[in-house]
C-alpha cells in the first residue's frame, strides 16, 4: 500500500459508507500534448478482505494475541466478540433477549419482540372468539392493533416492553465471528495494525476517475491587418477502469476585428492516434504470412574453390578491324567493294549507342529498386 493515501472510512475523508476501505491516489503527473490531466485512482477493499487478513494472522504464531491490538480489539468487541477470560480463545455473545407483553380484553401474551407478543395474543384471541380470522395490523413498544375483515372491526391493545436479558458468551472460532465483523465498518487503524503484524491485504484493480474535459493551450496572434486571432483547444477524455483515453481535441479559432467584434469563427476536431494506431502492421498482426518468423536451417553450405582460366577465342570477326575490300572481275570490268563507309558508321554512331544501352542495363541490374 506504499504511496497510497487512506481516505473514506480510513482517513481524513468520510466519503465512503458501509463496511469498505476506500483509498485514493491524487494524480497530476499524467500529460496529454503537454497538458496536465488531474486524475484520481481509487479502490475499495471490502471488510471481508480485512477479516480474512485478521484470520490469517490469528491462525499463525501470533494467535489470539493479535486481538490485543487496540483497533482490531475494538472491531471484535463492536461485532459482539471478545477474547475469553483465560486468554486462550475467542467468544461471541449470543443476541440479548427483551420481554414484550401484549395486553387486551383482560388477557396478556408474552414474546421476545413486540410483533411476537402481538402474534401470540391474536392466536389466543382467534382460539377463543368468533370470528376467528383476526390478524396483527401493527405492533410497537407501546401498543398493537389487530382486525378481522369479516366483522370490519379493529381492536387496540397495550404493549409493554420488559427487561432485556444479556446474551451468554459462547466459545467461537474466527469462522463464527467473521460474518459479524464483516458486517461492521472496521475502525480506521485496523489496516495499519494488520500490516505492522506481517499481514497481507490484497488490493483490487484501482478505478481511475477524472474530468471529462479540460482546457488545453490558448494562443493569441495579431495579424498584419490589425485583426486578432485567438485559438483555444479543449481536450476531451474518457476515464474507464484503469485507463484514460484522450478521445478528441476540439480547437476553436476566432478572429476579432480591430473593434473586438467577431470577424470569423471555425471549429476543428482532431482524434488523437491511439497506441494501436501507432503499431506497425507486424505488431498488429504478428501471425500474418509476411510477419511470420520462419525456422530456417542455419547449416553452412559447403564451398568448393576452382581455378578457371579464360582463353580468348577467335570468332573470325577480324579482332575489331574493318574487313579488307572485296575485289571482283567480270568480262566487262574489274572492281572492288570497300567496307570503310560502313565501318565508320558503326564505330561513330552504333557503337556508342550500344555501349550506352549496356551501361543502363547493368545499372538497373545492380542498383536496388524501392517498392511501395
Amino acid at each position: 500500500m506504499s504511496g497510497w493515501v487512506p481516505a473514506g472510512n480510513y482517513g481524513a475523508k468520510v466519503a465512503a459508507s458501509g463496511p469498505t476501505m476506500t483509498t485514493y491516489h491524487g494524480g497530476g503527473d499524467v500529460f496529454f500534448a503537454g497538458t496536465k490531466y488531474p486524475f484520481q485512482a481509487g479502490y475499495e477493499v471490502p471488510a471481508t478482505t480485512l477479516v480474512d487478513a485478521v484470520a490469517a494472522i490469528a491462525g499463525g504464531p501470533l494467535g489470539v494475541a493479535l486481538f490485543a491490538a487496540p483497533f482490531i480489539a475494538n472491531w471484535l468487541t463492536d461485532s459482539g466478540g471478545r477474547v475469553n477470560p483465560s486468554g486462550t480463545g475467542l467468544e461471541r455473545q449470543s443476541d440479548p433477549t427483551t420481554t414484550y407483553t401484549a395486553t387486551h380484553a383482560g388477557h396478556s401474551s408474552d414474546g421476545t419482540s413486540a410483533l411476537g407478543a402481538a402474534t401470540t395474543f391474536v392466536a389466543w384471541f382467534n382460539s377463543t372468539h368468533s370470528p376467528s380470522n383476526f390478524t396483527v395490523m401493527s405492533a410497537s413498544d407501546t401498543d398493537f392493533t389487530y382486525s378481522s375483515p369479516q366483522c370490519y372491526c379493529t381492536y387496540y391493545g397495550v404493549m409493554t416492553k420488559g427487561a432485556t436479558t444479556p446474551g451468554s458468551w459462547l466459545p467461537s472460532s474466527m469462522d463464527d465471528i467473521a460474518p459479524y465483523m464483516s458486517a461492521r465498518p472496521p475502525p480506521a487503524g485496523v489496516t495499519q495494525e494488520i500490516l505492522d503484524r506481517g499481514g497481507e491485504i490484497p488490493l483490487p484493480q484501482p478505478t481511475i476517475t477524472g474530468p471529462a474535459s479540460i482546457d488545453g493551450p490558448e494562443s493569441s496572434t495579431v495579424n498584419p491587418d490589425g485583426t486578432r486571432t485567438v485559438t483555444k483547444t479543449t481536450m476531451n477524455f474518457s476515464p474507464s477502469t484503469n485507463t484514460i483515453t484522450n478521445t478528441s481535441n476540439v480547437t476553436n479559432t476566432t478572429t476579432y476585428n480591430v473593434d473586438n467584434s467577431v470577424k470569423s469563427t471555425s471549429v476543428t476536431t482532431v482524434t488523437p492516434a491511439t497506441d494501436q494506431d501507432k503499431q506497425s502492421e507486424c505488431e498488429k498482426n504478428p501471425d500474418s504470412a509476411g510477419c511470420s518468423k520462419l525456422d530456417l536451417d542455419k547449416t553452412e553450405v559447403p564451398k568448393i574453390e576452382k581455378v578457371v582460366t579464360y582463353v580468348e577465342e577467335d570468332l573470325g570477326l577480324g579482332a575489331g578491324s574493318c574487313p579488307s575490300p572485296i575485289t571482283f572481275h567480270t568480262s566487262l570490268t574489274d572492281g572492288s567493294i570497300s567496307f570503310t563507309p560502313y565501318c565508320n558508321f558503326l564505330t561513330t554512331w552504333v557503337r556508342p549507342i550500344l555501349i550506352l544501352f549496356a551501361f543502363l542495363t547493368a545499372f538497373f541490374i545492380i542498383a536496388p529498386i524501392k517498392q511501395e
